[in-house]
């Protein structure tokens, strides 16, 4: 049958085939004569499908079995060169991410002169469509188009490896991992984090663990892009279960796991946030509560999203489980109800604090809400939080603070008044 990708593109064909081609036998005889092997000439294949010298008997068993045309080197160079003339985004990218289909390991070369032509001849350029390409190129050129790129050891040549590199590791992690491994200690460490987010497309765990054999420092470095790519691959469950494969491990620090669960928590607080759903966060967190790669900061944050909701509901969560809960992080995420509340309905706020003088949350609640009014040089609203606090040490402490405050604001009073 006959591919839709021809069909996309015959009015571009039409239009410029002859001065394309144009460019290509005459005009750049450099770029031409460095890449394309001696023979280029096309025949016809079953049921007009083109088939081309050089093409294996597999590569064209594939594309049969897909009902794609096999495009030879010089269809694919000038059809290349048309879409990327196309003024229009849209339809470029919608066009171009259908010739990718096409891009084999027999006409990648061409398909990246077309780029590379429309840049220096037509000033054309492509940033989003050329890094696509240079992943396509490394999904179907592996190892040939890393030596390529690598030969001459220039940066940009090795920015461009690493492109190749992530679309080769990305559907056949195993042949990119052996390749690496006989590279220079130099070459790896520019690769590694490249190895790791394109081994996490088809398998995460695998990514982790090879991340997690390289010294500490180097690993966190690759951890956020593992658990990016592993939520792209398999959503919240499968990073789930990559968390919960290092959790339990003593092998494993604390701040690994937490370099895992960090982008875990801002993105389930992302899509809650966007499903107008932050009540939801409590029930999720609940499982991670009290862990050690969950620091005080992240409970905080999770207190103040949660409050948004509903106050009285965070209350009601935290009388449950304070239990589970170290004195600091009680402190700490009192702290944040109070602020998230006080700034969402002070007066629902205020009225609680009157009337619950015995909860165990009053205090942090009280600390936190005297220090706002203190940033904001409200001394005499500070000072009467200040009161509300029961422990004479804490008490003592902040009123020194406001003292202070009150001191320096009298300082910089004196300071502004003109001279007599």
């Amino acid at each position: 049958m006959k591919s839709p990708f021809l069909s996309h593109i015959l009015w571009a064909l039409v239009a410029i085939v002859t001065f394309s081609v144009g460019y290509f036998a005459g005009d750049t005889p450099g770029l031409r004569g460095a890449t394309e092997p001696a023979s280029t000439a096309a025949v016809g294949g079953k049921d007009g499908k083109l088939e081309e010298p050089g093409h294996s008997a597999g590569e064209r068993a594939v594309a049969e079995a897909r009902g794609l045309i096999v495009l030879t080197r010089e269809q694919a160079r000038v059809q290349a060169f048309a879409i990327l003339s196309e003024p229009n985004r849209i339809a470029r990218l919608r066009h171009i991410c259908d010739l990718f289909e096409h891009v084999t390991a027999e006409n990648w070369r061409e398909v990246k002169e077309a780029f590379l032509l429309q840049t220096t001849k037509e000033g054309r350029q492509h940033e989003t469509e050329w890094y696509l390409m240079l992943e396509r190129v490394g999904e179907v050129a592996g190892a040939e188009a890393m030596n390529d790129a690598l030969k001459t050891g220039e940066q940009n040549q090795i920015d461009r490896a690493r492109s190749y590199f992530a679309g080769w590791a990305g559907v056949d992690p195993q042949a990119a991992h052996t390749w690496f491994d006989a590279q220079t200690p130099i070459l790896q460490q520019q690769l590694l984090g490249t190895l790791l987010k394109g081994m996490a497309l088809s398998d995460p765990k695998q990514a982790l663990a090879l991340a997690l054999t390289q010294p500490e420092r180097q690993a966190m470095g690759s951890i956020r892009g593992i658990v990016t790519t592993a939520m792209q691959h398999g959503g919240f469950r499968e990073v789930e279960d990559l968390l919960a494969s290092v959790a339990k491990r003593a092998d494993v620090s604390d701040d690994v796991k937490h370099a895992v669960f960090g982008p875990l928590l801002s993105s389930k607080l992302h899509s809650l946030n966007t499903a107008q759903e932050p009540g939801k966060i409590l029930a999720w967190f609940e499982p991670h509560l009290g862990q050690t790669y969950v620091d005080t900061d992240n409970t905080a944050l999770i207190i103040a999203e949660a409050t948004k909701a509903g106050a009285p509901a965070v209350l009601d969560w935290f009388s449950k489980h304070a239990d589970k809960m170290s004195e600091e992080l009680v402190q700490v995420s009192g702290g944040s109800l109070a602020r998230e509340w006080m700034a969402k309905e002070p007066e629902q706020f205020i009225a609680w604090m009157a009337a619950n003088p015995q909860h165990p949350q009053h205090e942090a609640m009280a600390e936190v809400t005297a220090l706002s009014f203190l940033n904001n040089e409200q001394i005499e609203e500070a000072q009467q939080w200040n009161a509300n606090i029961r422990d004479p040490a804490k008490r003592a402490m902040l009123e020194q603070v406001i003292k202070f405050k009150q001191d320096e604001i009298k300082a910089r009073t004196n300071r502004s008044k003109p001279a007599q």
